[in-house]
């Protein structure tokens, strides 16, 4: 479990650059790198300017209709180093390629704020779409919202919400589809998750409507994993939720959470005040409660050992 603020490190900064997916533990000595090669990249170009998708093999039927089946997040823009408060006005500009960020277990869009604004700010022709996952932030809290984002709470279901979200706000088709999209920790997998799951239903669109691929958002270019490893979810993410899960609410205070956290169940004061940040005045306005669905927590962190994209390592070198 890493706080989601160490993101921003020069050496994570100079990683975005390169172009390569990567998920890696070096003390656990385990290692997942998928390089992009120039043949690939020329494959993707070559979909996005003749709507064609380059083939993988995969084990599950997606739907080819034109909607997929998701729930609705919340987002907000980020351009030029801004957070964009006319959301209408940001989504309908043409003269920039969107990067999709999607955040950690617990976590929500604002934790990568900084991160977003030094990319944009850094390239112009980049916007940046900051999503709350199912169950997180403010689409947790939107009665609107969540009630959009129903069981089951899989990895294919928060894949869908990202997808249908980005076909609600026209982000399809080879002229508007995200050029790339960041995942930190869970968003990692995540952004795994969208890659396979876009490529698999454009392929089906293709096959079905004999190539018209305007509905549907296109496979990313680039895919960016920031601390995200493979396989089960580290016991320290366990540790964490079950901490939190045992404190009672409404939280009387911040520093109240801060001090059960650490005192009482042994949690890394970095972790303590970064959950700190991950509170909002309870119904009743007596104390805090949390932004995120510990419910959906526990059911997607349930999901961790079970993606597995192994089987797809022979098309990627």
């Amino acid at each position: 479990w890493r706080s989601p603020t160490r993101q921003t490190s020069s050496d994570k900064m100079q990683a975005l650059g390169r172009q390569l997916v990567c998920s890696s533990n070096s003390r656990a000595g385990v290692s997942i790198i998928h390089k992009v090669t120039k043949q690939s990249s020329q494959k993707i170009q070559h979909h996005q300017q003749n709507s064609r998708v380059f083939s993988f093999p995969h084990r599950r039927a997606f739907s080819s209709t034109s909607s997929v089946s998701g729930g609705l997040l919340h987002h907000e823009w980020v351009i030029g180093g801004n957070v964009i408060n006319d959301t209408n006005s940001a989504n309908s500009r043409d003269d920039t390629n969107t990067v999709v960020f999607l955040h950690g277990l617990l976590g929500s869009g604002k934790n990568l704020r900084t991160l977003s604004k030094k990319i944009t700010e850094r390239n112009p022709n980049l916007s940046a779409l900051l999503l709350d996952l199912r169950g997180h932030g403010s689409t947790s809290t939107n009665a609107s919202l969540s009630s959009t984002t129903e069981p089951p709470h899989t990895f294919e279901s928060c894949a869908n919400d990202i997808i249908n979200t980005l076909q609600n706000l026209n982000l399809v088709g080879s002229e508007r589809s995200p050029v790339a999209v960041v995942g930190h920790s869970f968003g990692g997998r995540l952004a795994l998750q969208y890659a396979h799951q876009t490529i698999i239903h454009n392929q089906n669109r293709l096959s079905s409507d004999g190539g018209t691929l305007q509905q549907i958002p296109h496979p990313p270019l680039h895919t960016w994993i920031l601390d995200s490893v493979p396989g089960q979810a580290h016991a320290s993410v366990h540790d964490v939720i079950q901490a939190v899960s045992s404190v009672d609410l409404p939280i009387p205070s911040k520093k109240h959470l801060q001090t059960v956290l650490t005192k009482e169940k042994g949690i890394d004061p970095m972790i303590a005040a970064w959950m700190t940040t991950n509170l909002r005045k309870s119904s009743c306005n007596k104390g805090f409660t949390y932004t995120f669905d510990l419910d959906v927590a526990m059911s997607v962190l349930n999901e961790f050992g079970k993606q597995d994209f192994f089987g797809y390592d022979s098309r990627c070198w």
